[in-house]
């Protein structure tokens, strides 16, 4: 959930130039997302909601990655940012449904609570890595795709054997 909630925020708090400010990049944003809400669940359906998280959080890190290497400047630049948001939007859609799937029904309520403390940790560490680390070589865009990265890595390793047992 930290990992999601970074990859969510870090994009959504990252300043995109798209020429005419801050309402064309909020409208272009938000319509970005709303083809993920109808994507999500089909590709869980057909996927499964643990590996629709780990592609979500892997996207998020290989887009980051490249943004820390080419810049977030330019057409490409800002379209790489786009196809973050989108990244970073599945991965926090996704990962309510993956989270009910690791636990055992006995303790299903208390392990997605605990899940969603450490998102919000991800939604607090995110303003402070986009606002407040120093951009040397990409090295925020970087923090953010070794997060992301992490995050896929974790998610990749959840099991669903809790949820079948009970």
């Amino acid at each position: 959930w930290c990992a999601s909630t970074i990859a969510y925020y870090g994009i959504v708090l990252w300043p995109i130039s798209l020429g005419d400010g801050l309402r064309l990049q909020t409208t272009l944003g938000a319509l970005i997302e709303l083809p993920v809400y109808v994507a999500v669940p089909l590709l869980s359906r057909r996927l499964g909601p643990r590996i629709t998280w780990v592609i979500f959080l892997a996207f998020a890190a290989a887009v980051w990655s490249s943004l820390a290497v080419i810049g977030g400047g330019g057409a490409a630049g800002t379209a790489m940012l786009l196809a973050a948001r989108l990244a970073g939007t599945g991965a926090t859609t996704i990962c309510y449904v993956a989270s009910n799937d690791a636990f055992p029904t006995a303790a299903r309520g208390f392990g997605v609570a605990v899940a969603s403390c450490c998102g919000r940790v991800g939604s607090v560490l995110a303003p402070l890595i986009v606002n407040l680390m120093p951009e040397e070589g990409g090295s925020r865009m970087a923090a953010l795709a070794t997060l992301a990265g992490g995050g896929a890595l974790a998610a990749f390793g959840l099991s669903r054997a809790a949820s079948e047992a009970s």
